[in-house]
């Protein structure tokens, strides 16, 4: 249920294309792209969206993905009951 989020950060570490070349406009909003450089690894990329989501929105939950995760369907909805 997209309701229940109200942002989504997503860390474009060093891909080729860019991330940000992917993501619609439309999404400009609720989307916020940040780009590195160059690859940091999975770690480096989620210290660095763990921190622009705490910077950006204070106290929140974060939900971490790699690129290689496949959640099912309900997962968010779970995870929020």
């Amino acid at each position: 249920d997209m309701a229940e989020v109200h942002r989504v950060v997503i860390v474009d570490n060093g891909a080729d294309p860019r991330v940000g070349d992917l993501v619609p406009q439309s999404w400009s909003g609720f989307v916020k792209v940040l780009r590195l450089e160059r690859n940091t690894g999975s770690a480096g990329g989620f210290a660095h969206g763990i921190e622009a989501a705490s910077r950006d929105h204070g106290p929140c939950l974060i939900w971490l993905l790699d690129d290689d995760n496949l959640p099912r369907d309900d997962t968010l909805k779970i995870m929020l009951d």
